[in-house]
């Protein structure tokens, strides 16, 4: 039994799936695009993300505008928040 669970966590890893049911995730990038509103796809740091009215806009370090640095925070596909970020947590990438 041990190895099984062993062998479904591995392959959890490898294959990029969370072994928890609550997965919560941040991601950091650039906008590259976005719509007028909130609501609509934003294209940040080379992913789309389908953004909705009950998205929460954080613009505490600047307008999230075209070339802004931000933390996409989602849990499971629900995209929860996008926040303006220092610049230097976008440099990494």
């Amino acid at each position: 039994m041990k190895t099984q669970i062993a062998g479904l966590i591995l392959a959890a890893v490898v294959l990029g799936t969370p072994v928890s049911a609550d997965s919560s995730t941040d991601f950091n990038g650039i906008i590259e695009s976005r719509p007028v509103g909130t609501a609509g796809t934003w294209k940040i740091g080379g992913r789309s993300f389908e953004v909705t009215a009950t998205t929460n806009l954080d613009e505490d370090d600047g307008p999230a505008k075209v070339g802004a640095c931000v933390a996409v925070d989602f849990e499971g596909t629900a995209i929860e928040e996008i926040e303006t970020e220092k610049d230097v947590k976008c440099k990494a990438q």
